[in-house]
């Protein structure tokens, strides 16, 4: 994981994709705005998806994404 160079965010009551919707307290997005801000990311910074995990190195004959995380959480589980 990046080491983090970026303030601690915290959920505002406002949805985090933009839209403006109105959340809970303790939320950042509304339903499903998670997923399209994701998708809204990789495709202003990247172009699409596929680009952005070409980008960091993973896909077909690349690092795995898959098994990467699965490592990350294994050794979070080992702590």
């Amino acid at each position: 994981m990046k080491q983090r160079t970026w303030e601690r965010v915290l959920p505002m009551g406002e949805c985090w994709c933009g839209c403006g919707t109105e959340v809970s307290a303790r939320s950042f997005f509304s339903a499903g705005h998670d997923r399209r801000a994701e998708s809204m990311l990789a495709a202003l910074e990247y172009g699409s998806l596929a680009d952005m995990l070409a980008a960091h190195g993973y896909g077909p004959g690349r690092k795995s994404l898959h098994h990467e995380y699965q490592a990350r959480e294994e050794r979070s589980s080992a702590r």
